[in-house]
């Protein structure tokens, strides 16, 4: 098993060298990307580099990394702009895999591609893009890619074949977005959406919800999309003795796992940070649902990536 021998993760900023090191390995002069641009790109979206570690050695075995960006083509200043980088853009634009001569034939490319469209599908993107050559082409079709033709790159002076792959977003992350856009508060969407799961019935989980909207109660605290995420851990695997202190000390720890995956994706967990508001009071009256909100406010895409988180756990614990 490829997870016994490697761990994946996010790249170190002290991996940076490793890094270079095995783009020069992997790429001739003309394609690879230059230190100062793939330095830069580590150094502000290290969240969109993903790398494979031998465990044996603690070095760096290959990666797979990339731009977020709501653009649907791929130009080559994504290789050489790291500020292009949209935190919440629904599409990657992929700037290389690159595994090691001495770990391939293994399926590491593979497994590092479909890790990488997990962890992008938790984020509620919808695309991954890249460009390739020819004759890589049959490979990426192999890992789920569709040739969209010849791109408009002409990176290195070559010809390059643009490859796209849809993210299949879940029936929990669906349901939730349907949800508040019918008009049911951020944290009614999340704890609704997995209602299959608990024995409550609908009436109950709506009303058990409906507080934590808007920070709870809109007064901008803790995001209600965090809040329903934590409920449906607590319904699927809170503990419910006053004595049993490993049992509360393990679900803190689950709950403080997953408000950890949300802040390192979001850079916070507060309804106002998210939002980019004051401290200043809030009317508890709420705004009223039209296409210009839905526009305005990132809050559709933070319950759609609280469900995605919650449904992974839920997956990974089955």
């Amino acid at each position: 098993m490829l997870k016994d021998k490697f761990e994946f993760r996010e790249i170190q900023q002290d991996e940076i060298s490793q890094a270079v090191r095995i783009e020069q390995i992997c790429f001739p002069p003309h394609e690879a990307c230059k230190e100062e641009h793939m330095t830069e790109r580590i150094q502000k979206v290290p969240e969109l580099f993903f790398v494979a570690v031998d465990k044996e050695t603690g070095k760096v075995a290959g990666f797979l990394n990339g731009i977020a960006t709501n653009e649907e083509k791929f130009r080559d200043e994504f290789f050489t702009d790291a500020d292009l980088n949209e935190p919440t853009g629904k599409h990657v634009m992929l700037l290389g895999l690159d595994v090691l001569p001495e770990y391939r034939g293994q399926g590491l490319a593979r497994e590092i591609v479909s890790q990488y469209v997990e962890r992008e599908r938790v984020k509620s993107r919808e695309k991954l893009i890249l460009t390739c050559l020819p004759k890589l082409v049959e490979m990426y079709i192999k890992m789920g890619f569709q040739d969209e033709g010849i791109s408009g790159s002409t990176w290195g002076n070559e010809e390059w074949h643009e490859m796209s792959y849809l993210i299949p977003q879940s029936q929990y992350v669906a349901k939730a977005k349907a949800l508040f856009r019918e008009g049911y508060n951020c944290s009614q969407a999340v704890f609704l959406a997995f209602e299959d799961l608990y024995p409550i019935d609908r009436t109950t989980a709506l009303k058990l919800s409906s507080s934590f909207g808007g920070g709870m109660g809109r007064l901008r605290e803790v995001c209600g999309a965090v809040s329903g995420m934590f409920m449906v851990a607590g319904v699927l695997y809170g503990y419910d003795s006053p004595v049993d202190h490993d049992a509360k000390a393990n679900h803190y720890a689950r709950i403080q796992e997953l408000a950890k995956e949300f802040e390192e994706a979001n850079g916070s967990i507060v309804c106002r940070d998210l939002l980019g508001l004051g401290k200043a009071k809030e009317s508890p009256n709420p705004e009223h649902r039209t296409e210009s909100y839905y526009k305005k406010r990132p809050c559709a895409e933070l319950v759609e990536m609280a469900v995605a988180i919650m449904e992974e756990y839920i997956v990974k614990n089955a």
